[in-house]
């Protein structure tokens, strides 16, 4: 019996197969020719030893879902475009196939200037609460260093440009978006006072209603506790000289890995990423 042409399947360390329908099928598979590739490729990876199945369906072969269905394939992710879905096929292993990634990475920036002042904003859209100043930030996007998504995130909420510091605080929350965890990183941040209009504001206008610069004593009433919480420990890391600060270290599958760990760190804050 016919399985699967060879460019769709691969096979991973952990002695699983994986079926790619995203990528160029050649010719056409209609659903019968889909049924019986799966049910003899089936066949043969169970000989084979074969712990699992993995397919990733495009939207356009969305119709070969309900097959999948029927066979016992269970859904572990979707993105905008394609669906994952795997059955375990293996009689003497368990299950183990971990859940898809639960938790969300978002990022706030401290930034404040030579003249002792915060730069803060008040969202467009908010919680029940009202609108209140924090400090700029957002979620990060796939592939992004923590200290690439403040520096993004705080340029497009405020039109300033910030390099990334050290960390001062991770709040570790559950129950968040979509039923994911959250973990939220407060970093600090410099800014570049030499550049023209480098204090020069242009806020978001589709996310951000205000943006400022606002002394920090003034600002401490208005913040959230959680956020008067991130300048204490800014206080405390420009008291001690210590931060969390960012580091590029060999990584045992190859390349480089950003690790952060604590260091002594400038008061004058001009040290520079490693």
């Amino acid at each position: 019996m016919a399985t699967f042409p060879e460019n769709l399947v691969t096979k991973d360390m952990y002695n699983c197969v994986s079926i790619d329908f995203t990528q160029d099928l050649k010719e056409p598979l209609t659903e019968e020719t889909f049924q019986s590739n799966l049910d003899a490729s089936e066949i043969q990876w169970k000989q084979q030893g074969i712990r699992a199945i993995w397919c990733r369906i495009p939207l356009s072969l969305s119709h070969f879902i309900p097959i999948l269905v029927k066979d016992k394939f269970v859904y572990h992710h979707a993105k905008r475009q394609v669906a994952v879905m795997y059955k375990w096929i293996s009689d003497t292993e368990t299950d183990n196939i971990p859940v898809y990634p639960y938790t969300n990475v978002g990022v706030s920036g401290l930034v404040i200037d030579s003249q002792d002042r915060a730069l803060v904003v008040q969202e467009k859209y908010t919680f029940k609460g009202g609108r209140f100043w924090k400090f700029p930030g957002g979620v990060a996007d796939q592939g992004e260093e923590i200290g690439q998504t403040v520096e993004r995130e705080v340029f497009e909420e405020t039109g300033i440009r910030t390099s990334f510091h050290s960390i001062l605080t991770m709040r570790h929350w559950h129950g968040f978006q979509f039923g994911c965890s959250d973990m939220f990183i407060t970093c600090l941040m410099t800014v570049d006072e030499s550049r023209p209009d480098a204090l020069k504001l242009s806020k978001c206008s589709h996310e951000i209603h205000d943006v400022a610069w606002i002394p920090v004593q003034e600002l401490i009433p208005q913040l959230t506790q959680s956020n008067r919480f991130c300048l204490e420990k800014y206080w405390f890391a420009k008291k001690s000289s210590v931060g969390i600060t960012s580091h590029k270290v060999p990584f045992v599958l190859g390349g480089d890995i950003t690790v952060y760990s604590t260091n002594k760190i400038n008061d004058n804050r001009d040290d520079k990423k490693e």
